[in-house]
């Protein structure tokens, strides 16, 4: 956790610099603290949904990642295909 924490950190520090630098290493910090700390996680899915315009956002983001493992390959259920019925051919 602590390198995520020193990552967001670098990313406020480099955010008033000129350059596209400070908001993606930002990212990269919180995602990593993100993966590592329950507490974070549990933290920032509290602030999301007191707002609803970023819990609308959030709900976009996790539908849109859904889709995307499933037209990858990376989910073991497919939505679409999941509800329709499978028949035998006689024979």
């Amino acid at each position: 956790m602590m390198v995520g924490i020193i990552i967001f950190v670098m990313g406020i520090i480099l955010f008033p610099m000129p350059g596209p630098f400070g908001i993606p290493t930002m990212a990269v910090g919180f995602s990593i603290m993100l993966k590592t700390s329950d507490r974070i996680k549990r933290t920032t899915i509290r602030l999301v949904h007191k707002n609803r315009h970023s819990s609308r956002l959030w709900r976009r983001m996790r539908g849109l990642y859904k889709r995307i493992r499933c037209l990858t390959g990376h989910s073991q259920k497919i939505p679409s295909l999941s509800t329709a019925k499978v028949t035998r051919l006689p024979g």
